[in-house]
């Protein structure tokens, strides 16, 4: 359990007061162990909303006028579902993921790929891994794939020297028959540089919303509001990309109907005076995301 406020000088804070068992826990148990905590460290009457994840045993545990969703659980399982449900997307990061493997289990691969990447002078990257269980993974893999300095955008030309370097490992390294199939083409390269974008807007607001420096719910709906009108996608988009993005579109706007408490995110966005001027409320009325 971890209690977030603000102090005096209006510094977000943040503690965790305690750790119990949750397994095997009924709502009403779980729900009890919450308030005997709060009620421990004094602070059970000034605690007046509850982050949790959006699994059916928190929402019986606490009233939804109490209870908002873990807004990063709910974009990292949008894009998900979003990303499982593109072929062409799902296509590529298998293709990915099998190559990242490779590296992780072969030294031998690892070195030659490293090789190539100094041949080449440019910057030696490890190929990482997509996990499914941890956010923001998807874009950690293909940083990887096409990297770029910290604070920069990705030059298309540089990056796709990385990608060579990798082939040349892999032809080097693998038997013509496996390095055909794990060749990566110049095409999957555009489709690995069209996806990343939205992918760091993903990860934008995971890391706002996450870790020791935990926003106030003023940031979210105005993050929600933008993110919703970048999803709509331009004319210039190619279909694969079109289509993630209102797959997207449609999740977040879903699971944050469902589990966003709208009316006090509200309340904290009218309040912090950054936002004063954006009309994040017209935005969320025109996607219907209302609770």
């Amino acid at each position: 359990m971890n209690v977030h406020w603000v102090d005096g000088k209006f510094n977000s804070q943040k503690k965790m007061i305690d750790m119990n068992p949750s397994d095997g826990k009924k709502a009403i148990e779980y729900r009890q162990a919450v308030d005997d905590s709060l009620s421990k460290h004094g602070i059970q009457e000034k605690t007046y909303l509850f982050t949790t994840d959006n699994e059916n045993t928190m929402k019986a545990s606490f009233p939804a006028h109490e209870r908002t969703g873990c807004f990063a659980h709910i974009e990292s399982k949008a894009c998900q579902k979003a990303l499982k449900d593109s072929k062409t997307l799902e296509k590529v990061r298998k293709k990915l993921r099998k190559i990242s493997r490779k590296s992780n289990k072969s030294p031998k691969f690892k070195r030659l790929v490293k090789k190539e990447q100094t041949e080449r002078q440019i910057q030696v990257v490890t190929l990482k891994q997509e996990v499914a269980t941890r956010f923001t993974s998807t874009k950690i893999m293909l940083d990887s794939f096409l990297p770029s300095k910290p604070g920069e955008e990705i030059v298309p030309e540089e990056a796709k020297q990385n990608i060579d370097a990798i082939n040349a490992a892999m032809k080097r390294y693998l038997s013509a028959k496996q390095y055909k199939e794990l060749e990566i083409s110049e095409k999957e390269t555009g489709i690995m540089l069209n996806t990343l974008p939205t992918l760091k807007i993903l990860e934008e607001g995971i890391t706002k919303l996450g870790g020791e420096k935990y926003s106030t719910g003023s940031v979210v709906l105005t993050f929600l509001a933008r993110f919703l009108v970048f999803l709509d996608g331009d004319e210039d988009d190619p279909v694969y990309l079109r289509t993630f993005k209102l797959k997207l579109q449609k999740e977040m706007i879903k699971r944050c109907h469902d589990n966003l408490n709208i009316r006090l995110l509200s309340l904290s966005s009218l309040c912090d005076m950054r936002y004063s001027k954006l009309k994040f409320l017209e935005t969320l009325q025109k996607y219907k995301v209302r609770r």
